[in-house]
């Protein structure tokens, strides 16, 4: 039984950079997992994570335990937020989300037809191919160009997670309450 690796669970946190970093627990130094080894996690996702030994801390120069992710075991999110920009150099030919949030270290490959160069876009999270260097996703929605306040702010709100449409039935009570609000509260005011 010694010889079996023991697997933690939980949430990982992730340096713009890539590096990882799982919370063994109190009185432990946290596992670093180096950017190789994310085995295709975002931040904050939950993940299983085993120790693989000891490596260099390039900040300390000491010794510092070492993990792996062998799991994702749930996303933390599946949809991002960013612009669409056209690849260049080994990325040439490929359309690329680079993400608003700035906890994600990497950007997505966005498949699709007429794709916006240069728009804010919302993608859903498809997959990522470990023989892959980008995750992948597909548009769910275009919120518009780049820089413009209006698209700048709703790319915020849906970055957040909200949701660009109210459901039927609140557009309908707040059109009701335009017209009929200050009769309402002057009545309860009596």
């Amino acid at each position: 039984m010694g010889s079996e690796t023991e697997v933690y669970e939980g949430v990982i946190t992730i340096t713009r950079s890539g590096t990882g970093f799982f919370a063994l627990g109190e009185n432990r130094e946290d596992l670093i997992i180096p950017r190789e080894a994310l085995g295709g996690a975002f931040p904050y996702d939950v993940v299983k994570v085993v120790a693989t030994g000891t490596i260099e801390n390039p900040k300390t120069k000491g010794r510092r335990q070492a993990g792996k992710v062998v799991e994702v075991v749930t996303r933390a999110r599946e949809t991002f937020v960013g612009k669409l920009i056209q690849g260049e150099g080994s990325e040439q030919g490929l359309t690329l989300l680079i993400p608003d949030w700035k906890k994600m270290y990497t950007p997505f490959v966005v498949q699709g037809e007429a794709l916006p160069i240069g728009h804010k876009v919302l993608i859903r999270f498809k997959g990522w191919d470990p023989r892959q260097e980008f995750p992948w996703g597909t548009v769910e929605e275009i919120i518009g160009v780049a820089g413009v306040h209006e698209t700048e702010m709703r790319a915020l709100a849906l970055a957040q997670g909200f949701a660009s449409e109210f459901p039927p039935g609140v557009e309908r009570d707040a059109k009701a309450l335009e017209s009929t609000g200050e009769a309402m509260i002057a009545e309860e005011a009596m």
